[in-house]
């Protein structure tokens, strides 16, 4: 019995059978590399997804620094003291026996949760004259803690239509102390002088002379007739 033939492997067909193999390969390869990135970023990527009625939260820095100079800025603990003008346009005057305006100044402390003025307290203030100028005066708290510092314009006409800023320094019976710098400074601006005009002459009460009766004018001096009595004279 003869072997059966079998046909010879076509040497035309076996190179595209491996070409397509090494595609479907490739294909396979680049799929997996797919799907095991998206796993790797589903697993590590933080969820950053947001809804509509979501916001976004603010995130807020503070600087210690910036909150420890605004402290030691601040007046001593305890104490407290401001500064203001009686009048803050008040009319130049010329004349130094005058005194145009005071500066009202107030100095107290915490007494238990309330504020207590300060008496006996000194209160030295700087005017800072709008012409470029300074001077100095001084005052004495009241038992209230309140004083009236009075200043004079005299010699600062310079300083008509300007800011004038005024800074004071208290030191108490006590040894305690605070400040009324520029940033909380008494200002004041000098406006010019308004002229009052003379008041006009008047004719006097009694033009006619001492009696009050104008010369030239007809006394009315009444007639009756009465039995037995005499009328009196006409003055």
């Amino acid at each position: 019995m003869d072997a059966p033939h079998i046909p010879a492997p076509d040497p035309n067909k076996q190179p595209k059978l491996s070409a397509r193999a090494s595609l479907y390969f490739k294909g396979a390869v680049v799929l997996f590399l797919v799907i095991f990135t998206t796993i790797i970023a589903a697993c590590g990527a933080p969820d950053n997804s947001m809804s509509a009625t979501e916001k976004p939260q603010v995130t807020v820095t503070i600087d210690p620094n910036h909150i420890q100079k605004q402290v030691t800025a601040s007046p001593t603990p305890g104490y407290w003291c401001g500064a203001w003008a009686t009048q803050t346009s008040p009319a130049y005057n010329a004349d130094a026996q005058q005194l145009t305006l005071g500066i009202n100044a107030k100095f107290t402390k915490n007494n238990g949760g309330n504020p207590q003025g300060v008496a006996g307290a000194t209160a030295s203030a700087i005017i800072h004259w709008g012409d470029g100028s300074a001077s100095n005066a001084s005052g004495t708290t009241s038992s209230d803690g309140l004083v009236v510092i009075p200043i004079s314009t005299a010699g600062h006409e310079g300083a008509v239509g300007r800011t004038t800023i005024v800074t004071l320094d208290f030191t108490g019976p006590d040894g305690s102390h605070c400040s009324v710098g520029q940033d909380r400074a008494a200002f004041f601006s000098l406006t010019k002088p308004t002229v009052t005009p003379s008041p006009s002459p008047t004719q006097p009460n009694n033009p006619g002379g001492p009696g009050g009766q104008p010369t030239g004018t007809p006394k009315f001096c009444p007639t009756f007739t009465l039995p037995n009595v005499t009328p009196p004279a006409c003055p």
